[in-house]
């Protein structure tokens, strides 16, 4: 199965065995060739499933503030587990534009016939309306990242990692001045195959319980991978409706040119690090 991730696994993959998704941003390269800061900004999928050894490395890592993207149902059907004594300040976002939150036109037509091209189809629609849903989490968020004393370091998660959490951490990215390139291989990443074999059995059970059925399994791939085409859609929408992502985060959710100034001073080292 051809999954679209080409790149070289980040160094920070497979931290945590409970949550495959877990890395670090650490090392990309930004605007001037200044790199992200390693220990920083971490993202992930769910952290329901973390064993023991887990625990123990985030208390290593010292992780200061969460922002959980989900909904508050997934909150509570899958509570996050932390180090005892060692749970972060917590930005709870909900940022319901998922599968189960799609247009009722967008549901029908995986309904009318679950195939792969509908399944894309409508993993294009979520990714489109991300823009305009994620504005208002953006303004609450970058904030933190730019000014308040304990935001790092942070973890940004959602339930699976990638698409929720993939189009928050490519705005991010973008406005470090990681290129689009590095971008997309840090999104496609998120189809290494145990996350992705998680993930599969999941929607599987969920398009049970929404549609009555269980779909064609390359509508299932469909669904659960991360797809250059998806992030694509997402970030073509803001530049179509806003002309760059430095005027949508100024225009959409108030983030202004001083503030993206201050992410880049806090997130990217001070000076190039030699490869």
């Amino acid at each position: 199965m051809d999954l679209n991730f080409h790149g070289a696994q980040p160094a920070s993959a497979r931290l945590l065995a409970g949550a495959p998704n877990f890395r670090d941003l650490g090392g990309l390269k930004g605007v001037g060739g200044r790199v992200v800061r390693a220990g920083m900004v971490y993202r992930s999928g769910a952290l329901d499933e973390l064993l023991a050894v887990d625990l123990s490395l985030l208390e290593t890592l010292g992780v200061s503030l969460c922002c959980d993207l989900r909904t508050g149902s997934e909150r509570a059907l899958s509570p996050s587990r932390w180090p005892e004594g060692r749970v972060p300040r917590l930005l709870e976002l909900e940022f319901s534009s998922d599968v189960r939150a799609l247009s009722p036109e967008l549901m029908q037509l995986l309904n009318d016939a679950p195939s792969a091209d509908n399944a894309m189809q409508m993993m294009l629609g979520l990714y489109r309306s991300m823009p305009a849903t994620c504005a208002p989490l953006l303004a609450r968020l970058f904030p933190e990242l730019a000014g308040a004393a304990d935001a790092f370091p942070v973890v940004i998660h959602c339930t699976a990692g990638k698409d929720r959490t993939g189009f928050v951490i490519a705005i991010l990215l973008s406005v470090l001045g990681v290129a689009p390139v590095d971008i997309r291989a840090d999104y496609l990443y998120s189809n290494h195959s145990s996350e992705h074999l998680r993930r599969s059995a999941k929607v599987q059970a969920l398009l049970r319980q929404l549609l009555g059925m269980t779909p064609d399994p390359h509508a299932v791939d469909a669904l659960t991978k991360a797809a250059p085409e998806y992030l694509d859609a997402a970030l073509t929408e803001v530049r179509q409706g806003y002309g760059s992502i430095e005027r949508y985060l100024h225009e959409a959710a108030g983030i202004d040119a001083t503030m993206q100034a201050r992410l880049r001073q806090r997130l990217l080292e001070a000076t190039a690090t030699s490869a």
